[in-house]
């Protein structure tokens, strides 16, 4: 209807999708949202590209902006930006450009996902591994990740146990960060066998 999404509320009315957050409780997404660029940091808007880097194109301060995906920097770079919970964009539809949240104002509802990588599905309880092949022990043992959840991976390495001599495939996760000597590394590991992929299989690539 006018190129607006509306949902029918019975007796010949409509409420446009926009303005609803939730139905019979689950969150509502939708294909696009348009907004106004804002002043977050810095005296302009910058935009980013498909690989999280800032870009020399920038929007003016209250210029309309349609968007149409979001992303964390994870989805879009191995390397994040060194913030363990890593930046958040929006993509600019019709483009590849992307966006900080905060550089728009709120939209209501969320986009639909975009990445670069991979999501896989557990079918197992799985737990966290180090570079080394070394699982990241919580307390009592616990299962970092339940069956039925889901994860960004970015690629796959084989690791060979040195005591047993049994190589084993991992996946390299997109958005986890482990403290090690004081150091943090964005080198953290699921093993392949306790997932199943859900789309985005053929971006994967074997680093070792």
């Amino acid at each position: 209807m006018r190129e607006q999404e509306y949902y029918s509320i019975g007796h010949g009315g409509y409420v446009k999708a926009i303005n609803v957050d939730k139905i019979n409780g689950n969150e509502l997404y939708t294909n696009e949202a348009t907004t106004t660029a804002t002043q977050w940091i810095g005296k302009s808007v910058v935009l980013y590209d498909s690989q999280g880097n800032k870009t020399s194109k920038q929007l003016n301060l209250g210029q309309k902006v349609t968007l149409d995906k979001q992303a964390n920097i994870f989805d879009l770079t191995e390397k994040g930006d060194g913030y363990n919970g890593g930046t958040n964009l929006y993509r600019i539809k019709g483009t590849n450009d992307f966006i900080n949240k905060y550089s728009v104002k709120k939209i209501r509802q969320p986009l639909p996902r975009y990445t670069n990588y991979t999501r896989v599905l557990f079918v197992n309880d799985g737990y966290l591994y180090n570079a080394k092949g070394e699982k990241v022990i919580e307390k009592d043992n616990r299962p970092n990740y339940h069956k039925g959840g889901s994860i960004t991976v970015t690629s796959m390495i084989d690791i060979t146990d040195k005591t047993t001599g049994e190589t084993v495939r991992f996946y390299r996760l997109a958005d986890q960060y482990l403290d090690i000597d004081q150091k943090r590394s964005n080198e953290c590991y699921i093993k392949v066998s306790d997932t199943k992929i859900i789309w985005g299989g053929n971006n994967l690539k074997l680093n070792n």
